[in-house]
């Protein structure tokens, strides 16, 4: 499997990013600052008890400290997102795994600072291994739990059927979920085999959607042969026995001596 390390992204990138941060948050401040000053001129100018002019339904003349912590959640939001992608680490996570992350920078995204993101990417870094190789065994369950409910039948083989794919009527009818899934075994085969992982507009789920609204029902790919049927299956080859063999080891590990024996 591709290595990952805690020191993937430059300290000197992580404190450039930092600058710009602190640097954005304080300008936004003082441009709050001034519109509460030009509210208060306004109501003085007119005699009222408001200031009539709102700017995203944001009154100037209140609520500063809420909405300078609103202003300081948004950048981090977008700062923490911006430099798990750029650490490589995004790679290793499944779309549930970086659902998590999003949630919990949703709820309440940690403060940027040298600390706070050095002490998390290590972290994350440290769990590297782990995290694709629950990411590997998540994405093959969701293709096709029937095959994969136990964790001793949790072998893979040259071939996946997944079901529900399509509609009665043509078209993809679970397609996001779907889609998700494919992005993630995408994304995991170009690891395994030491690749840069493509992005979303041009991963295998893509080029299937592509295929699917010519109105094809067969695509290949570098790692898989699709094909997709008026049943509303989908069949999927896996065309990379080597990867298949890796993969497969991943999954022994991840499920420990168990599995190994029964395999």
């Amino acid at each position: 499997m591709q290595s990952f390390n805690t020191d993937i992204i430059r300290q000197g990138s992580i404190q450039e990013v930092i600058l710009k941060r602190d640097r954005a948050i304080e300008l936004y401040y003082r441009a709050m600052a001034l519109m509460a000053e030009a509210a208060e001129v306004a109501k003085d100018a007119s005699q009222s008890r408001y200031a009539s002019i709102r700017f995203d339904n944001t009154d100037f003349t209140g609520k500063q400290d809420y909405d300078k912590e609103k202003v300081r959640q948004s950048i981090d939001r977008d700062v923490w997102l911006y430099l798990l992608g750029l650490s490589g680490l995004k790679n290793l996570m499944d779309a549930e795994a970086y659902g998590e992350f999003r949630d919990q920078l949703e709820k309440d995204p940690p403060e940027v600072t040298l600390d706070t993101l050095t002490a998390t990417f290590r972290d994350l870094g440290a769990q590297g291994d782990e995290l694709f190789r629950r990411g590997l065994v998540n994405v093959f369950k969701k293709l096709n739990y029937r095959a994969y409910k136990t964790n001793d039948a949790f072998r893979i083989g040259k071939k996946i059927i997944v079901e529900n794919v399509m509609g009665p009527f043509g078209g993809f009818s679970h397609w996001g979920h779907k889609r998700e899934a494919i992005s993630d075994l995408d994304r995991i085969f170009h690891i395994l085999d030491k690749q840069e992982p493509v992005d979303h507009r041009g991963d295998a789920a893509g080029l299937v959607a592509e295929a699917s609204h010519r109105k094809e029902y067969e695509l290949e790919t570098e790692y898989f042969r699709f094909r997709w049927f008026k049943n509303g299956n989908m069949h999927i080859w896996l065309l990379r026995p080597d990867l298949v063999t890796k993969a497969n080891k991943l999954i022994a590990e991840h499920f420990g001596p168990t599995l190994r024996q029964a395999s």
